[in-house]
């Protein structure tokens, strides 16, 4: 699943990204993001079409390198750490479905503290 979302995020494509979000984060994030002019969109596909498009070259860059590293769980939450090559570990937290399935509990990941 983070393999998925790099990728859809190397190739722009918030259709396929938000379709990866967590249910609750996806139908809110239009309304989240309705204040910033550089994100607002009228539906949850837009705002990670504009985040991928900001970030395109890091995101095909990373997408190529993403190693997943080590997955914590509580639960029906998870923080996955990931590696990639040449930058800083990152952790991204996740949220499990009713059906196993995995979903990103927000956009971007976030530098390990």
């Amino acid at each position: 699943m983070l393999r998925r979302y790099y990728a859809a995020g190397a190739a722009g494509d918030g259709a396929r990204g938000c379709a990866l979000l967590y249910g609750l984060i996806a139908e809110t994030l239009a309304e989240e993001y309705a204040h910033d002019p550089a994100f607002a969109g009228r539906s949850c596909a837009v705002v990670p079409s504009k985040l991928f498009r900001r970030s395109a070259r890091v995101l095909r860059r990373e997408s190529a390198s993403l190693r997943v590293v080590a997955v914590r769980v509580d639960g029906v939450r998870g923080v996955a750490v990931l590696d990639f090559k040449d930058a800083v570990d990152r952790r991204i937290r996740l949220h499990r479905e009713a059906d196993g399935s995995w979903r990103m509990l927000e956009l971007i990941d976030n530098e390990l503290p």
